[in-house]
């Protein structure tokens, strides 16, 4: 689907001609969702095209879980890793030999090792020191000021 509502993009200043040259597309099913504008001059032959996407993305929070091995039932892990290790022999095929070990160590930590989510977790980090605080405010006021 074609965004371009017929409004010249370009002007040639040589041939006194302004037409409409660049062409914006979109699929289909996003098109209802798109709004497309010419910007004002900067200089260019080519004027600036805005597309703007009007459908709002769903925030994804991702929670990281940690293994919490302080409360580990390690018995309990080592007798069933044992268990089925010895219940599947290994074979000569190394790659059917590692998925199965994989398998078995994986299964019987997420039933023996509990699982968390990380609280309000602030990460410590060395610009937060005294020394380099000013530095880091004058480098953002600088970059602000550009």
């Amino acid at each position: 689907m074609i965004l371009n509502d017929g409004t010249p993009n370009h002007s040639s200043f040589s041939a006194n001609i302004s037409e409409a040259l660049d062409i914006s597309i979109t699929s289909a099913d996003i098109f209802p969702q798109c709004t497309w504008s010419i910007l004002d001059h900067i200089g260019s032959d080519h004027f600036p095209i805005l597309i703007e996407f009007s459908k709002r993305q769903r925030k994804v929070i991702n929670r990281d879980k940690f293994w919490n091995f302080k409360n580990a039932n390690w018995d309990s892990f080592r007798e069933a890793v044992d268990i089925c290790l010895a219940s599947e022999p290994m074979a000569d095929d190394l790659t059917h030999s590692w998925t199965i070990l994989k398998k078995t160590v994986l299964d019987k930590t997420r039933s023996n090792i509990p699982r968390g989510n990380v609280k309000h977790y602030v990460p410590y980090f060395a610009h937060n020191t005294s020394i380099l605080s000013p530095i880091l405010e004058k480098e953002k006021t600088l970059f602000r000021d550009l």
